[in-house]
């Protein structure tokens, strides 16, 4: 073997320094095809055997029959299932607030979500507040706090895409504007990846869902919060999901790149113990006028989040560059070529956004989400320009 130092690589440099910080992870994680049928047992073997299990699950994903298959394993370690359907889009507060009902009216041993983003935040959000009194409102808004431990609680996503079984995070809706509710009380105990689920997944949101964790990953990796460890599930998940979502999308049925799109949203949903930055603050903002999806928004607004931080973190454009198979210096425009390839809208005028709007915009980024851990601090006068340069679908224009 030989015994020549290496020459230093943008990789290396990651490792150069290491400050402390917090990195928040589902006590236990299960993998692979069928797994859904363990749900039960994995929560028997965490210490609830017996009760009542309040199973959360998309009214979609329902009427496919993953709720009664939770429910059959849950059966089967001697617990009973009681269905909860009535979750159908991106939670608002009133929605959290019925579910949240629902599991204090009986007393639940755990909770288990399956579904989409949608669901499993509804789930977090019921598993702790089952034991946290209080008003939803005051948890959602920050005016109370999560101290107790939350019920046992087992995520199961049905899409590759938000890696919400892997954050510490659940996003409620309240008068048009996003809330990030953020607790490591709301990880949860077991997180069951099993890519059979996502197979039914139609197109558009494979797609919206998909690009959604490529915003993620691609966001954490710029912040100025990243850590060797989130970067390192963040370059990772880039690398599969520029691989493998157009397959996915194109082929729903194949199951390999249903495979590596689960697991890439789920390390972009570790990634984000380094938080997110400008790209979901443009997204909520677009979300507040138009109500498109919530991958569609931040699918949009990545490229142009990319221009903006390149110059304040060209080692971590590298990064980003060579795990997608791109050039550093044109990454915004092969990611915003790769997004339109998909047929997510390229600019704000495409999906109504007036130029009258953008300074309003501009300053809901700025005041509503400020985002300290992005590489270019926010200001007024470039965000408005970038926001000219994103209403035209310009992007190589946002970079210069």
């Amino acid at each position: 073997m030989s015994t020549a130092v290496a020459a230093r690589s943008d990789l290396d440099v990651l490792f150069d320094a290491d400050e402390p910080a917090d990195v928040v992870l589902p006590r236990r994680l299960v993998v692979g095809d069928g797994c859904l049928a363990r749900v039960g047992e994995t929560l028997a073997e965490s210490g609830s055997a017996s009760g009542s299990f309040l199973v959360i699950v998309d009214r979609a994903v329902a009427g496919l029959g993953a709720g009664e298959a939770a429910a059959t394993s849950i059966r089967e370690v001697g617990a009973e299932p009681s269905l909860y359907t009535e979750i159908d889009r991106e939670p608002d507060l009133a929605a959290v607030e019925r579910a949240v009902t629902a599991v204090r009216a009986a007393p639940y041993a755990a909770v288990v979500g399956v579904g989409g983003g949608s669901a499993l935040d509804t789930a977090k959000l019921a598993a702790a507040l089952a034991t946290n009194s209080g008003p939803v409102a005051g948890f959602v808004h920050g005016t109370h706090k999560f101290t107790a431990p939350p019920l046992p609680l087992a995520l199961v996503p049905t899409t590759g895409g938000t890696g919400a079984e892997a954050s510490k995070n659940a996003i409620v809706t309240d008068e048009d504007q996003k809330v990030v509710v953020s607790s490591p009380l709301l990880m949860p105990t077991v997180a069951l990846l099993d890519p059979v689920l996502t197979v039914s997944c139609p197109p558009a949101v494979t797609i919206a869902s998909g690009l959604d964790a490529l915003a993620h990953a691609v966001e954490a990796a710029l912040s100025s919060w990243a850590t060797p460890f989130t970067t390192m599930h963040a370059l990772s998940a880039i690398r599969l999901i520029v691989r493998w979502l157009p397959v996915a999308a194109a082929r729903g049925s194949d199951l390999p790149a249903r495979r590596a799109m689960l697991y890439a949203s789920h390390l972009a949903g570790l990634s984000l113990n380094a938080s997110t930055l400008l790209g979901h603050t443009l997204a909520y903002g677009i979300a507040r006028i138009t109500h498109l999806p919530h991958g569609v928004t931040t699918a949009m607004a990545l490229p142009y989040c990319v221009a903006y931080n390149a110059a304040a973190a060209p080692h971590q454009m590298r990064l980003i560059a060579d795990a997608a198979g791109a050039d550093a210096a044109s990454l915004a425009g092969q990611l915003q070529e790769l997004i339109v390839g998909l047929g997510v809208p390229a600019s704000l005028g495409a999906v109504g956004i007036a130029e009258r709007d953008l300074p309003a915009l501009v300053e809901h980024c700025v005041v509503r989400y400020p985002r300290p851990n992005n590489p270019r601090p926010f200001d007024r006068e470039g965000l408005l320009a970038l926001a000219h340069s994103f209403h035209a679908g310009d992007v190589d224009g946002a970079q210069r």
